[in-house]
C-alpha cells in the first residue's frame, strides 16, 4: 500500500512543471490521478496555475531593436579602454609618487628653516640670561671691593674675566660662561674638571671660555679705543690707563659720572651707565641668525646688536675675532 505522505512529497515539486505542461503524458496522468484524491496537492496546482495565469494576463513586449548589440558594443570599448590604461598604471603611480615626494620637499623646505629659526631664538635667549647672571656676578664682587669689577686675562688674542677673582664664591655656575650659539661650544665637563682640579688649572679654563665671550674690563665705547688697547704696552688689570691726556677708566660702579655733561643729572648718568658695554658674545664664535651680538652694559640690561649698528658690533671688531679664531 501506497504512503500518501510521501506520495505528496514526490509529487509537490513537479506541480510547476505539471501545469506549464513540461511533463511526459505518463508523468501527467499520475499527477492527475494523485491530484483527486489529495485535497492538498489539489489546492497546490490550483496556486500554481492562477500565478502563470497572472503572468499570462502581461502584455508581449519584445526587447529593443539592437539591445544585443549595444550592449556588445559597450563591453568591448569597456575592454578597450582598460587595455588603453593598463600600460600607463605603473607611469601614472609613479607621477602621483613624484608629487607626493615633491609636496614634501616643499613641506620640508619650508617647516626646516621655521625649525632651525626656533632653535636659534630659543639659543638667543639663554645668551642673554647667560650675560645678565654674569652681570649680577660683577655686581656682587664690586660690592665687596670699592666698587671696582674683577680683572681680566688675556687669552688667545682676546680677554677674558679672570676666574680666580669670582670662582666659586660669586660664579657657582660656570656654565654660564659657555654661549648657546656657539658652534664649537667646549663641553661642560672638562670646563668642570680643569675647575675641580687641586689647585683648580686655571690656565685651561680660560682657555675654555676664551672663544665664547668677550671681558673688556675698561670702559671702552669705540672700536678704535679698543684696537687700540690691544697692542697697549702697559694695559694692567684693575688699574686705570692714561690714554695721552685722557684716561681709560677700569670698570666700577659710578664710572659712568666721568662721562655726563651734568654732573648732577641723575638721568643723564644712568643715560651714560647703559651705554657702556661690560661682555659680548665673541663675534666669530657665535653665527646668531641675524647676524649680531649680544651685549651686557653697565646697568646690567643686555642688547643684541646687528653687525655694523655699533660698537661693539663693528666690522674692525669683528676682524680681530675673524683672525684671532680662524674663522672665514
Amino acid at each position: 500500500m501506497t504512503d500518501p505522505s510521501r506520495e505528496c512529497r514526490a509529487v509537490q515539486p513537479l506541480l510547476r512543471e505539471h501545469a506549464l505542461g513540461l511533463l511526459s503524458e505518463q508523468e501527467a496522468r499520475r499527477i492527475d490521478a494523485h491530484v483527486a484524491v489529495c485535497d492538498a496537492c489539489h489546492a497546490a496546482l490550483e496556486a500554481e496555475r492562477a500565478a502563470l495565469s497572472v503572468l499570462d494576463s502581461l502584455p508581449d513586449v519584445s526587447a529593443p531593436v539592437g539591445l544585443a548589440e549595444r550592449t556588445l558594443r559597450h563591453v568591448r570599448a569597456a575592454e578597450a579602454a582598460k587595455e588603453t590604461r593598463s600600460p600607463f598604471a605603473f607611469r601614472r603611480s609613479l607621477l602621483e609618487f613624484a608629487a607626493a615626494c615633491c609636496t614634501l620637499l616643499v613641506i620640508a623646505a619650508l617647516v626646516l628653516p621655521a625649525l632651525g629659526r626656533a632653535r636659534e631664538a630659543a639659543r638667543r635667549s639663554s645668551c642673554p640670561n647667560n650675560l645678565k647672571q654674569m652681570g649680577l656676578v660683577f655686581k656682587m664682587y664690586a660690592n665687596e671691593h670699592g666698587g671696582a669689577y674683577p680683572p681680566l686675562v688675556s687669552v688667545d688674542g682676546t680677554w677674558v674675566v679672570d676666574l680666580r677673582a669670582i670662582y666659586p664664591e660669586y660664579l657657582t655656575d660656570p656654565t654660564i660662561l659657555l654661549c648657546p650659539s656657539a658652534p664649537e661650544r667646549p663641553e661642560l665637563q672638562p670646563l668642570k674638571e680643569a675647575l675641580s682640579q687641586s689647585p683648580p688649572d686655571w690656565d685651561r679654563a680660560h682657555r675654555l671660555i676664551a672663544s665664547q665671550y668677550v671681558y673688556l674690563g675698561w670702559v671702552i665705547r669705540n672700536e678704535q679705543d679698543f684696537l687700540r688697547l690691544l697692542t697697549f704696552p702697559h694695559a694692567a688689570p684693575g688699574t686705570d690707563l692714561k690714554w695721552g691726556e685722557e684716561i681709560l677708566h677700569w670698570l666700577r660702579d659710578g664710572v659712568e659720572k666721568n662721562f655726563v655733561e651734568e654732573k648732577d643729572n641723575p638721568a643723564d648718568a644712568a643715560k651714560q651707565q647703559s651705554r657702556i658695554p661690560v661682555m659680548f658674545d665673541n663675534p666669530a664664535t657665535t653665527p646668531h641668525s641675524p647676524k649680531g651680538i649680544h651685549v651686557l652694559y653697565l646697568d646690567g640690561h643686555v642688547d643684541f646688536l646687528l653687525s655694523g649698528t655699533g660698537f661693539p658690533a663693528t666690522p674692525g671688531v669683528l676682524r680681530h675675532f675673524t683672525d684671532c679664531f680662524g674663522k672665514k
